[in-house]
């Protein structure tokens, strides 16, 4: 007749119930209930089966976002590893450098846009313009592209020092003659399609309207792709890798969506605790991970491209209101709103946030390049 254990029994000593009975049975560790019984644990990196309290299975943290990888991570049983992709090398607690070269913050800052080397801590003037909102910039043509809310249209010039220009200390602004009644707000480079994506905000209504459009990189071939329930978008990204894009809108109901790159498939990912999402940013190398910064909530938070594993980064006063942001290597870097600074984090948020030297006048936009 089959007997059961009652109790915790460490090995070697004999049951009163079953002579081969250890530890309760459990496959790990167990615990003597007061009033009798027992409970079977987990050493960590397992957690106690659901089909079976005596079974402990392993966690995947690489799949349940759990992990601290800045890049890549691979699961073992009971823990998992962290490794980096090309270019990059591993240094401790799962942080990937840049082998080579530097990383250079790509800002605008009131009417100009200036670029940070991070190596040197040394700024240089990129160009002038006239009420820059948003940029964003094409790394293999060496490109910056930004919206001018004052004229509302874009345009876009070579950075100084870039591969293609590397003998050149000045950019020049040429017009792409994409001019709109509205507002352009975010704007984002598909560098795979050679396409250029704008939100703007239209307020000669009653109620703001809000769209998303496409563009070639030289201003031909405009469409609109999004041009309903759409009030005030402040952001746009797209991930060319695997074909979607990305927006916040901080009208009467705040949210975050996402939809193919052609507008279609929309639906909403971030739509509750979330008030004024402001800025948007893809981390392609930890698995196109994504952040966003809420200006009002003072929060920085993080999600897998579906929605899920939505997870907070960092929050409180000391944000300062983050405006806007970007992710490299395995830092987050921000502009702030009211005292007009740079700063950066881990991009977990362990530690505090450095504020980047330098003086800034209105920083509104952020772009990491290597």
């Amino acid at each position: 007749m089959i007997q059961f254990c009652t109790r915790c029994l460490k090995i070697g000593i004999i049951s009163d119930t079953a002579s081969n009975c250890t530890v309760g049975g459990c496959e790990q560790t167990c615990t003597d209930l007061k009033d009798g019984g027992y409970v079977c644990h987990s050493i960590r990196g397992f957690r106690i089966s659901p089909n079976n309290p005596k079974i402990c299975n392993d966690i995947d943290e690489c799949a349940e976002f759990t992990h601290n990888c800045s890049q890549l991570c691979t699961n073992l049983n009971g823990t998992h590893a962290c490794s980096c992709r090309e270019g990059f090398v591993a240094e401790i607690n799962g942080v990937c450098r840049l082998e080579q070269g530097a990383i250079t913050l790509i800002y605008s800052d009131s009417p100009e846009i200036r670029a940070f080397n991070l190596t040197s801590h040394t700024a240089k003037y990129v160009i002038k313009g006239d009420s820059i909102e948003s940029l964003d910039y094409e790394p293999v043509s060496g490109i910056v592209y930004w919206t001018d809310s004052y004229g509302k249209t874009i345009k876009r010039s070579y950075l100084p020092g870039s591969p293609e220009r590397a003998n050149v200390t000045m950019g020049y602004a040429q017009n792409l003659d994409i001019e709109s009644r509205a507002k352009p707000t975010g704007m984002a480079v598909d560098w795979a399609g050679l396409n250029l994506y704008w939100s703007e905000t239209d307020r000669t209504g009653n109620k703001p309207r809000g769209s998303i459009l496409v563009y070639t990189l030289d201003g031909r071939y405009r469409h609109s792709i999004i041009t309903t329930g759409l009030e005030v978008p402040t952001s746009v990204v797209v991930d060319p890798d695997h074909g979607y894009m990305f927006w916040t809108d901080i009208g009467s109901i705040p949210k975050i969506e996402t939809s193919w790159m052609d507008g279609s498939k929309r639906r909403i990912l971030v739509s509750d605790a979330i008030s004024q999402p402001t800025g948007l940013s893809i981390d392609f190398a930890m698995e196109h991970t994504i952040y966003w910064v809420d200006v009002k909530l003072n929060k920085i938070e993080m999600m897998r491209e579906d929605g899920t594993r939505r997870t907070l980064v960092a929050y409180g006063n000391y944000l300062k209101h983050p405006l806007s942001l970007d992710v490299f290597e395995s830092s987050i870097y921000w502009v702030t709103r009211d005292s007009g600074e740079i700063y950066s984090m881990d991009k977990f948020g362990r530690g505090v946030p450095v504020k980047l030297p330098g003086e800034f006048a209105n920083p509104s936009s952020i772009k990491g390049a290597s």
